[in-house]
């Protein structure tokens, strides 16, 4: 079909100014018209007051001269006009081109959808009538079920186009109840120049472009949802963008949002599903419903100088603080909003400068994520990581907080700096770090505690971690405190040294820790570095020493502190730099573990199910571990080796804390001549529960108030609150409308697990209270 504009002149009360001024006036005041539909040859029209879609008499089709009647109904070739009270209704899923319903006066219910779907290959529009000329009309049916019911559904199908248009089509509508659905072939594009109203819409192919409409004053081709009080009197209708499909939204204040229910009502719900794609065009982007989840890739492509994270605009709407995937690709400057959580992974463009302010930034997935943001540095930073590893493509950098709660990182090799704004703190509960090549901590504080003095850094080469503490008082104004960990493979065997006590060294590892930055009035202090690795016949045989040397300080016996044993030694301040420091024994055994054949941890009907396997003679005993953060165990259980045959041991830890997202176990081996050797890191992920039906908010919490919404339970319900160590700080059982949350707000920062127990189920979510 082909639109015409009809542009008319329309009289004017103008003052005598002569023929030709009047005439010039005309033309450069012109007003237009509503734009005249060409009728295409085979185009159809409703012929009575009530039919069915199949039925070849409910419909006229133009020959090109004049109406006549059909021998078939109209299919993806036709265009369709439903008149002025006239009523088309589906007893199947039918097929149109373009489909136009009579929406001036008087307009009557257009379209009876039952359950069944109209799949358009062209455009959907309003129109008109004058003296039998088809006319556009920029307006649609404000009272009646224009197009019905709710369980129906109008869906897009086929090429790149226009579907629907401001010229022709518009939002006012209060009574149509029907879904929508963008159903395009695959890599095409479907233009939304209008703002359009339904109760559900859904991309689920293909790319769907919403747009700033530019017809007379700018305004978004806004996607709201029935007003209608029977669909309750606040928020509803759900938006969906599917897995492989993509949304890309040029909405802006002030031209109103991407999606909300009225003015001043949310949607209940906007999701993109895991795989699909939101392209944010906008300056300020906004969004108002009740439950947003951003489970695909939010891309930020702003053209402009500056662009700003999406924002809510209605009290009740979600406060947009969660993404999975996150890429930033705007022209000019990405403003950070003050909190932004990402579980997934985040990329920066190089074209792309970010102005962080004072932004928190919480890094939150459970499986692996990928940070890709070269020269950012990062105001306030919070790691907590369940389960994945987090690799970090450039060097890490942060002016203020950083907070280690629980993440694997691998830093590619790259550098990390902290707090090189010099008014922030470095907090550390659990992790590790792969691949560092040097920690660079500005302005230190002057008292180091097992808190901000813990770095957790990886040995390769073992597989084990290799935490070192620097622990005291450094009365030190250093500007910097930098470690590196210089790895190397294998053992000095040829050691051939003596401490500074006099005590004969027969080995050492060949990888070793520098430390550089204190200045020369520093403070008595502790180094301390994790050893759990090294087999020992005698926990007293263990030192730390420098490369062929004895290291800086006084020897400390090592200790084993909540299942880790460390090595220690007494050290100044003033004397670390430029001076190594490694693990060494004064025994004889190799530093090698036992070799732990297979072994592994699964879940079972009694509970835990762990089961290795090694070569352990009759009277070696396992002490078996476990742990709720990967950093401190406690014992649970032991066995001796000849309660089992052939080298294969296992147990049964019928006291797992099911809902708790994860567990760790290791197993700590001892023969009768006191050989001592540990097996790998075993985890175990928590038992599946039904996700994204619950939710807490503000998550992470800073202040104000709490809420929990639990969109399937009806009433009495149950709640426990525990820390990751798997102590509970809270419990409340009643009723649903009853509950109270508000101890919450005092608990300690720090990530909790929330079980949530009732008739419709149990249901488990993480919770994270950061600091005000």
């Amino acid at each position: 079909m082909h639109i015409v504009s009809d542009i008319s002149l329309r009289r004017y009360n103008l003052p005598d100014y002569g023929p030709f001024l009047s005439a010039l006036l005309l033309f450069i005041i012109p007003i237009v018209c509503p734009a005249q539909i060409d009728i295409s040859q085979g185009a159809f029209k409703s012929n009575k007051e009530s039919g069915d879609w199949h039925e070849a008499d409910s419909w006229l089709t133009w020959n090109g001269n004049d109406w006549v009647l059909p021998t078939n109904p109209p299919d993806r070739n036709n265009d369709v006009f439903i008149l002025k009270e006239n009523e088309i209704r589906l007893t199947k899923n039918e097929e149109v081109k373009s489909l136009y319903l009579y929406g001036a006066a008087s307009a009557g219910k257009k379209l009876n959808l039952q359950n069944f779907e109209l799949n358009i290959y062209g455009s959907l529009h309003s129109f008109q009538v004058d003296e039998d000329e088809f006319f556009l009309n920029n307006g649609t049916s404000p009272i009646a079920d224009w197009i019905y019911p709710e369980t129906g559904s109008v869906v897009f199908r086929g090429a790149s186009r226009t579907v629907v248009d401001r010229t022709s089509w518009s939002a006012q509508n209060n009574l149509s109840r029907f879904q929508v659905i963008f159903d395009p072939n695959p890599g095409e594009t479907l233009i939304v120049n209008a703002a359009f109203k339904a109760n559900y819409f859904e991309i689920r192919s293909g790319t769907v472009l919403q747009t700033v409409s530019n017809n007379g004053t700018l305004r978004t081709s806004t996607f709201s949802f029935n007003i209608h009080d029977s669909f309750g009197a606040q928020d509803f209708g759900t938006f969906v963008i599917k897995s492989g499909a993509r949304l890309i939204s040029e909405a802006s204040q002030p031209h109103h949002q991407i999606i909300r229910r009225t003015e001043n009502r949310p949607a209940s719900s906007f999701i993109l599903e895991p795989g699909a794609k939101l392209e944010l065009r906008g300056e300020a982007p906004e969004l108002d419903a009740m439950q947003v989840e951003l489970l695909g890739e939010v891309i930020y492509a702003g053209s402009g100088p500056n662009q700003f994270a999406l924002t809510s605009t209605i009290a009740a709407s979600q406060e947009i603080l969660q993404y999975h995937d996150l890429n930033l690709e705007s022209a000019g400057t990405f403003h950070l909003p003050e909190l932004l959580q990402v579980s997934g992974d985040l990329f920066l463009s190089p074209e792309t400068n970010v102005h962080t302010g004072a932004s928190q930034v919480v890094i939150n997935g459970d499986a692996n994520q990928e940070i890709r943001a070269s020269g950012v540095i990062w105001n306030d930073l919070t790691i907590s990581n369940s389960f994945g590893t987090i690799a970090f493509f450039e060097d890490l950098r942060v002016a203020g907080n950083f907070e280690m709660l629980e993440g694997w990182l691998d830093f590619q090799d790259n550098q990390l700096f902290i707090n090189l704004g010099g008014e922030g703190t470095y907090h550390y509960h659990a992790g590790r770090w792969e691949n560092l090549h040097q920690l660079h901590y500005a302005f230190p504080p002057e008292l180091l505690t097992p808190t901000n003095g813990s770095f957790p850094f990886f040995d390769k080469y073992l597989n084990e971690p290799r935490t070192i503490k620097v622990l005291g008082s450094t009365f030190s104004d250093s500007p910097n405190l930098s470690i590196a960990y210089q790895q190397r493979e294998g053992v000095d065997h040829q050691a051939q040294f003596s401490d500074s006590d006099g005590t004969q060294m027969l080995y050492h590892l060949n990888s070793f820790f520098e430390i550089e930055g204190f200045e020369e009035d520093g403070g008595t202090g502790e180094i301390w570095i994790q050893s759990s690795d090294m087999i020992l016949e005698d926990i007293k045989d263990l030192r730390i020493s420098a490369i062929g040397d004895p290291a800086e300080g006084y020897h400390l016996e090592a200790e084993i502190l909540m299942g880790e044993i460390w090595g220690k030694r007494q050290v100044n301040f003033s004397d670390l730099s430029g001076n190594t420091f490694t693990l060494a024994s004064t025994g004889e055994l190799s530093i090698l573990p036992l070799v732990w054949a297979r072994g592994g941890v699964t879940h079972g009907e009694e509970g835990a199910y762990l089961e290795w396997e090694t070569k352990a003679e009759t009277g070696t005993f396992f002490y078996i571990y476990r742990s709720l953060d990967g950093l401190n165990f406690s014992l649970i259980d032991s066995l001796e080796a000849g309660q089992f045959g052939e080298g294969k041991f296992y147990i049964v830890d019928s006291t797992i804390l099911r809902w708790m997202p994860v567990h760790y176990y290791k197993i700590m081996a001892e023969t009768q001549d006191g050989q001592i050797s540990e097996s790998p890191l075993y985890r175990l992920n928590g038992f599946p529960y039904r996700k994204n039906e619950v939710k807490i908010y503000p998550n992470p919490y800073i202040s104000g108030e709490l809420h929990i919404t639990l969109p399937h339970v009806q009433d009495a319900l149950e709640i426990w609150v525990n820390d990751t160590k798997g102590r509970e700080s809270f419990h409340w059982k009643g009723l649903k409308d009853q509950m109270d949350l508000d101890p919450l707000r005092y608990l300690s920062p720090g990530i909790y697990v929330i079980l949530i127990e009732s008739s419709a189920g149990r249901f488990v979510l993480k919770w994270m209270k950061s600091f005000p």
